[in-house]
């Protein structure tokens, strides 16, 4: 099994190295694709002395005028050569065994598309993010049971990071690249249209291989953009699910979701009496769906 590891780069002097280093480590991965995209720190010149000692780490510059790490990884995507891809952040790492067992799974199972694991949260206090309160050494991922994930399971709390998938590239021919209006939540948004369109199974094994690093500059710090972006994928979602004609209670979760975000745009998190003003105010969160 060859994978190929793509890793956007935007000023993470202080981990990307550790990124690789995760990556390289790993006996399935075949490369590890780093898009360094605008870096004003010294990302691009530690990815660069990477490729000197590993010819596996291979160095791009995100050209296309379009940042973020949505555009970066389409950049990855355009030129990865292995029938597998992964994905990991540069501040972010995989552990030992990350694609372990995989092979057999894909090989003995010809229709599966993608097979999802568990992220660890390695953090200092909790992760505030728009509904969410995530705490140290939180683990986040399917439950291994699922032979098939569905847009229903990952609404009900069966999600994943996109960091912690490992997929056909053939695949991308049905879900297509990121979207690179989403300068947020455009991994999000890509993993539900990833369900929708694939057979993603969950991983067999229990326990996490993939950890999400907290600091100072991730963009979960960036609370009211945050939102926008979120409101602004699950809005995308909406007339996606409506497109494949999928099942309306997930339309209708959708359409919950955005009303969520759009409370917190409005009002914001402390206002109180917060379902009476939903109720009241029912057309005017429904028509800002629209727009």
């Amino acid at each position: 099994m060859h994978v190929s590891v793509i890793i956007p780069v935007y000023n993470a002097a202080l981990f990307i190295e550790r990124a690789i280093k995760s990556a390289l480590v790993q006996q399935e991965t075949a490369e590890v694709i780093c898009i360094n995209d605008g870096s004003t720190d010294d990302s691009k010149a530690i990815c660069l002395a990477m490729q000197e000692l590993d010819k596996r780490v291979k160095v791009l510059e995100n050209d296309k005028g379009i940042k973020g790490a949505g555009a970066a990884r389409n950049c990855g995507l355009e030129v990865a050569n292995s029938e597998f891809i992964a994905f990991l952040d540069a501040d972010d790492y995989y552990l030992d065994g990350r694609f372990e067992g995989e092979a057999e799974e894909f090989f003995k199972n010809n229709h599966i598309d993608g097979i999802a694991g568990k992220l660890k949260f390695e953090i200092d206090g909790d992760i505030k993010i728009p509904n969410h309160n995530i705490r140290r050494d939180s683990i986040i991922g399917p439950n291994n049971k699922l032979e098939i994930i569905t847009t229903a399971n990952a609404l009900n709390g069966d999600n994943f990071s996109v960091i912690a998938i490992t997929i056909r590239k053939s695949c991308l021919e049905k879900v297509g690249n990121f979207d690179t209006s989403l300068l947020q939540a455009q991994d999000s948004h890509f993993v539900f249209r990833l369900i929708a369109s694939c057979h993603i199974t969950a991983s067999k094994k229990d326990a996490a291989y993939v950890v999400y690093n907290r600091h100072d500059h991730n963009t979960t710090n960036q609370w009211e953009s945050g939102l926008v972006y979120r409101r602004l994928s699950i809005k995308k979602l909406i007339l996606y699910a409506i497109k494949k004609r999928l099942n309306f209670s997930i339309i209708k979760q959708l359409i919950i979701q955005h009303i969520e975000y759009d409370f917190l745009i409005l009002f914001g998190l402390k206002t109180p009496f917060k379902k009476l003003i939903k109720i009241l105010l029912l057309p005017l969160f429904l028509l800002r769906v629209s727009f």
